[in-house]
């Protein structure tokens, strides 16, 4: 018989990035040790060919400078494959090409920002951007691979040409700068007005606050009124502008589409007013940080904005409303409520619980305004619970006005009866025992009680197949039963609740069970004699 061993093929080991200087590189590696029939390359990206019988492989197409690859490398010998060798190379960065598309983004009268694309071929990684001006000769530079720069200290109503060139991390002999872009021109703005010289925010309030500024020291020509707006985060609120319809060189203007229609104003001002201006923002939400912008507007629009922050007050909360209880278990009531907005500051509600006697009132704190729901645990097993509620801030508490709402957790199985005794009557009586119980404690009934189940075992016998149903009786407190026993012997005493709910389900309680040893007559007893064991029962 002949024998045929499998010897998997050795890894290729000791790979050089023998030339990466495209378009045409050339990777080598240690042959491996055994026999083999080829070696299979892969490279991520995806460069061909994958399969070559030598040490080496050269890739003549679709190489891309400055590129960093991943590379697979296994030996194949017939079927066999060994484990791979796995690398990293990256090719020669080289001059990148240039940005494309460079557009003026947003201008004002003394700035431009200007965006560009990226180079499709950056050869590298690209390292920033230089932008020139065309216009001024001057030279700026990016301090990252963002697309975008601003360029600043212009001069108004002015048009200037920009281009951009790429610059990687290309070395010598090779360049790292590209050549420019096409150019842009853009205009800058006509002159717009410089902030207002103070801004000025007071009085506040939960729902308003006041402002305060004066005219600007620089407004390139005649002022024809202010324009303030109100942001919550990046929303615009509120929007005012401020018309001195009866100033030198007056030219209307209007709201800007950054705000609701709702949230615009227009007031009238005089000459005297553009000087300064006192005015007061109402309609806020509670404990927002505003942030505030207010510019004078002249012949060229909009000028620079003085900005502000302001911080609106908290208040009392609005009163809870619409307090419901729907039961989810046994033990298990969730409780709901609604509550007007706006909110008024950081908020926390009390719910208040409240029992049937014994148990005592409990609270419960939650915490946040927008919490609308809570559910109340570790109840106890059919009871009437109420609930109110009362929402807070630091600025006082607000109370539920209407009829406080209940709820009746569901029944559950009854618990033990209680005062569970098995006793020997006094006196010579030694062929008599007294078992007595009473209803189980009240938490512990948890349902409807309708009756008792009494078993026990006749002498020398087994427990009673049918036990003994004994109905409530509303006059009867305690529950007595006499049993005839024989001295010297055991009996198994067996009592348990019956309960049931609304719907009529019925609901077993927990058993009670007494081991009772019949005392010996006429002698002195021993106290074990005498069944005082009897009184140790148990929960099945």
């Amino acid at each position: 018989m002949q024998l045929l061993f499998l010897i998997e093929p050795a890894t290729p080991l000791g790979f050089t990035a023998t030339d990466v200087d495209g378009p045409q590189i050339t990777l080598s590696w240690t042959n491996a040790i055994g026999i083999r029939t080829r070696y299979d390359v892969t490279t991520s990206p995806v460069l061909s060919p994958s399969i070559t019988t030598s040490n080496s492989i050269t890739y003549s197409s679709g190489v891309t400078d400055g590129q960093r690859y991943n590379i697979t490398i296994t030996t194949v010998s017939g079927t066999e494959l060994s484990d791979p060798l796995e690398a990293t190379f990256r090719t020669v960065s080289k001059t990148p090409d240039p940005p494309t598309t460079p557009t003026c983004s947003e201008t004002t009268d003394m700035s431009i920002t200007l965006t560009w694309t990226a180079p499709s071929f950056p050869k590298g990684d690209v390292q920033y951007y230089v932008v020139n001006s065309v216009t001024t000769n001057a030279m700026f530079t990016t301090t990252s691979s963002l697309a975008q720069y601003t360029v600043t200290g212009l001069q108004p109503a002015t048009n200037y040409a920009f281009r951009v060139a790429t610059v990687n991390d290309a070395v010598s002999p090779h360049s790292n700068q590209s050549s420019f872009s096409t150019q842009v021109g853009c205009w800058t703005r006509a002159a717009m007005s410089q902030e207002p010289n103070t801004l000025i925010v007071s009085q506040e309030q939960s729902r308003q606050f006041t402002l305060n500024w004066t005219k600007p020291s620089i407004t390139n020509g005649n002022l024809n009124g202010y324009r303030l707006t109100v942001f919550e985060g990046s929303t615009c609120v509120q929007e005012v502008i401020f018309k001195c319809e009866t100033c030198t060189g007056f030219t209307s203007f209007v709201h800007t589409s950054s705000c609701q229609l709702t949230a615009k104003q227009s007031v009238v001002i005089p000459p005297a007013d553009i000087e300064g201006y006192t005015y007061t923002v109402e309609n806020l939400n509670p404990y927002i940080n505003y942030t505030i912008h207010v510019l004078g507007v002249n012949a060229a629009g909009d000028g620079h904005p003085n900005i502000m922050y302001g911080m609106t007050k908290q208040e009392v909360p609005q009163n809870p409303t619409a307090l419901t209880a729907e039961v989810l278990s046994s033990t298990e009531i969730r409780v709901s409520w609604a509550i007007s907005d706006p909110e008024p500051g950081p908020t926390s509600y009390t719910l208040y619980i409240i029992p049937e006697s014994p148990e005592q009132i409990k609270t419960i704190t939650i915490q946040g305004f927008s919490t609308r729901t809570y559910n109340v645990t570790s109840l106890q097993e059919y009871r009437i619970y109420q609930f109110n509620l009362t929402a807070s801030t630091v600025l006082g508490t607000a109370v539920f006005q209407q009829s406080l709402p209940s709820a009746k957790t569901n029944a559950a199985a009854p618990g033990q009866v209680s005062n569970f005794q098995v006793v020997r009557p006094d006196g010579p009586n030694f062929i008599t025992v007294m078992v007595s119980w009473e209803l189980p404690a009240i938490l512990d009934r948890n349902s409807d009680i309708i009756k008792y189940m009494f078993s026990h075992n006749s002498t020398g016998g087994n427990m009673n197949s049918a036990p003994e149903e004994i109905l409530i009786s509303g006059n009867i407190k305690t529950v007595k039963r006499n049993l005839e026993v024989v001295p010297h012997n055991t009996y198994y005493i067996e009592v348990y609740a019956v309960g049931t709910d609304t719907d009529g389900i019925l609901y077993i309680g927990q058993k009670s069970i007494s081991i009772y040893l019949a005392p010996i007559t006429g002698k002195y007893l021993s106290a074990y004699q005498a069944g005082i064991v009897a009184r140790n029962s148990f929960l099945l």
